[in-house]
């Protein structure tokens, strides 16, 4: 019987199928070592990309954030500037004292609340004709600003009460005019008859004791 060659011999065999897995094996290993490096770079580049994105929107919405205060603190002063103007015009009326204005400036057009107290005259019916120039000398002052009023609301405060009592401050006269009405009133504030203005407005509401007799 003739002498297997070294390669044929069972041992060689086997070595050389251990030698093989094992070359496999560690190929493998440095391939899933390889692969989970690389998955740890892709993950922290990912992240890092991520937190750079996150960054950016943040110093976006900060910086959005910094533009709308801006603008908002604008729109507060230029809504303080008209308040005020139109406050220093219509406290310059001879007919009504204490004025206050309020509304809604944020955009044209306007809504606007006048309030003012009346001042006396020698008779009831002096009195109410003051109140009533007064509230078409605040109609006219309006038409003349540079602003357009969706409604102007004009009311007026007096005092009232019995003659025993503590007299307080009442609203005498309530008012509404929309622009329509003040564009139409502003071409006539010279000769407009005083005991027909509460025909001329939108709304009217006087006091029953400053009723016409």
């Amino acid at each position: 019987m003739a002498e297997k060659q070294f390669y044929q011999k069972k041992w060689v065999i086997i070595v050389t199928v251990v030698i093989i897995v094992i070359g496999l094996l560690v190929l493998r290993i440095e391939h899933v070592d390889e692969q989970a490096k690389q998955d740890q770079q892709d993950t922290e580049q990912t992240e890092k990309e991520q937190q750079e994105t996150e960054q950016e929107l943040k110093e976006e919405e900060d910086k959005q954030k910094h533009q709308d205060q801006n603008k908002h603190d604008t729109d507060d002063k230029a809504r303080g500037a008209i308040k005020k103007q139109l406050q220093n015009d219509l406290e310059t009326l001879p007919d009504s004292t204490s004025v206050r204005v309020q509304g809604r400036f944020d955009h044209e057009p306007y809504t606007m609340e006048v309030i003012f107290r009346g001042v006396a005259g020698s008779t009831k019916h002096a009195t109410v004709t003051n109140m009533k120039t007064a509230i078409l000398q605040t109609v006219c002052v309006v038409s003349d600003s540079d602003y357009d009023f969706a409604t102007v609301r004009i009311n007026v405060m007096y005092p009232s009460g019995d003659s025993n009592e503590q007299k307080q401050d009442q609203f005498a006269i309530k008012s509404e005019f929309s622009e329509a009405t003040i564009n139409k009133l502003a071409d006539h504030c010279s000769d407009i008859d005083m005991d027909h203005l509460k025909q001329q407005a939108d709304r009217w509401w006087q006091h029953p004791v400053l009723s016409d007799d």
